[in-house]
């Protein structure tokens, strides 16, 4: 009896580990993402705001609104990717351990 609960265990812990591991993949895959997200909408914030001080477009408010929202969604691709980072760090001590 003590042995199946001593194999039930064991087996559990493995499966536990195997878990974390592949959790942690896949974190890092979505981080790797989140960081490609974040360096392309960078690069639309740049180009954007490139065209807005043209002549041709400048003071152009849908242009400037445009550029604001593009600045707010890299701010919170950034932020994500922040947490993310944290989050990993976090996990990959816990699995040091």
């Amino acid at each position: 009896m003590i042995y199946a609960i001593l194999a039930l265990s064991v087996s559990f812990n493995v499966l536990m580990v195997w878990y974390a591991t592949k959790l942690l993949g896949t974190m890092r895959f979505v981080q790797e993402n989140a960081e490609a997200i974040q360096i392309i909408s960078e690069d639309f914030k740049e180009h954007l705001d490139a065209v807005n001080q043209m002549e041709m477009y400048f003071g152009d408010e849908t242009l400037s609104e445009l550029l604001k929202h593009a600045e707010h969604v890299s701010n919170q691709i950034s932020t994500l990717n922040e947490i993310l980072e944290d989050e990993a760090e976090e996990d990959e001590e816990q699995e040091k351990e």
